[in-house]
């Protein structure tokens, strides 16, 4: 997966725009792996749920 938004230029290099960008990239980056987090954890859950009540 290429990042178009972050650039190999050291942070001090780069512009406000760049920046920007950047953060903007990230911040949708970690929202979008939160949300993966979040399903796996209760996707595993559910499993863990279903296989105890086939044991009764």
């Amino acid at each position: 997966m290429s990042k178009p938004f972050i650039t190999d230029k050291p942070d001090d290099e780069k512009t406000l725009a760049e920046l920007k960008r950047e953060n903007e990239y990230l911040r949708a980056e970690n929202a979008y792996l939160k949300k993966l987090d979040a399903l796996l954890k209760q996707k595993k859950k559910q499993a863990l749920k279903k296989q105890g009540s086939s044991k009764d």
